[in-house]
């Protein structure tokens, strides 16, 4: 290879380099990877797999950071529904005993459940509200 081929590649090997360069950076700092978006992320990783305990521990720990978190609420609606179809299951197996308590815990988790939904479409309704009056104000 001659010496002109070389230095013509070696430029277009530097500016391919600074522009992956440039572009991770603006790719980084373009994404939203607040605590809270990582841990619903990672929550509705949770839920995909089957795993509703976890899942709703990281729900939790998002709406302790944030009590208005709409996808945590939905989230751990979700989660508690599960959870609260798992019991009911564990209520008719014929193992002799338990049934009872496990009617019980899935009858709470189901109440849980509601109850987030209903603060869900409550907060919902309240941020449309809020939005028609702004618009209506102008």
């Amino acid at each position: 290879m001659d010496e002109r081929r070389y230095r013509i590649l070696m430029r277009v090997a530097i500016v391919l380099t600074v522009a992956w360069f440039g572009w991770s950076l603006y790719d980084a700092k373009r994404r939203d990877t607040t605590p809270d978006t990582e841990d619903l992320a990672a929550a509705g990783r949770q839920l995909e797999d089957g795993q509703y305990r976890e899942a709703l521990e990281l729900f939790d720990q998002v709406l302790g950071r944030d009590p208005d978190n709409l996808g945590a609420r939905r989230g751990r609606a979700q989660a508690s529904m599960q959870l609260g179809r798992d019991e009911e299951r564990r209520a008719q197996e014929p193992d002799g005993g338990g049934a009872e308590a496990a009617r019980a815990r899935a009858l709470g988790y189901y109440r849980q459940a509601l109850d987030d939904y209903d603060r869900a479409i409550a907060a919902q309704q309240t941020r449309q509200m809020d939005d028609l009056a702004r618009r209506i104000q102008g």
